[in-house]
């Protein structure tokens, strides 16, 4: 490809550097380049505590694609009430572990209850913010109940759009 320059009130074509974009060939905005919706949904009826640390899902984005998040919504519903004396967590989260990065983890929503919580039914309700993932990113969205007492209901849902890299 080549332009035309003017030098000294003269007209030259001049050949373009290798890197320079073609400009005549618009490259397609994300979601226009193959998109995929990705929806990942989980919730779990009634619990007795105590649980460990529980995954509801997992979700990796496939080599050559990105993924924009486009909703995250957790909720932690506790239903009856909880009797600890000592302080305790119960929560829903989801995080990030990035596929090159030395960041390990990063978290992008939680719900979280702190113990006791005396009322019988109890909702935390958070929604988090958009974000763009690379290909081999991991999200994964869990729960964990550390009190010895009562019942609950975690709730994660999320939803990508994924595309060409």
């Amino acid at each position: 490809m080549v332009t035309t320059v003017s030098t000294q009130g003269t007209l030259k074509q001049v050949p373009l550097a290798p890197y320079a974009p073609d400009s005549s060939v618009a490259r397609p905005v994300w979601y226009d380049r193959n998109p995929i919706t990705i929806l990942m949904s989980a919730a779990v009826a009634v619990l007795n505590s105590p649980q460990g640390v529980n995954i509801l899902w997992n979700y990796t984005v496939p080599p050559g694609r990105k993924a924009m998040l486009e909703l995250c919504r957790v909720r932690w519903r506790q239903i009856t009430a909880s009797t600890n004396d000592t302080q305790k967590t119960n929560s829903v989260f989801v995080v990030c572990t990035p596929a090159s990065s030395g960041i390990l983890s990063q978290s992008l929503v939680e719900a979280e209850v702190q113990e006791p919580t005396p009322e019988s039914t109890y909702v935390v309700e958070n929604i988090g913010q958009s974000a763009l993932f690379l290909a081999g990113d991991n999200i994964q969205s869990s729960y964990v109940s550390n009190s010895t007492t009562g019942t609950f209901s975690p709730k994660s849902t999320a939803k990508f759009t994924e595309f060409d890299a």
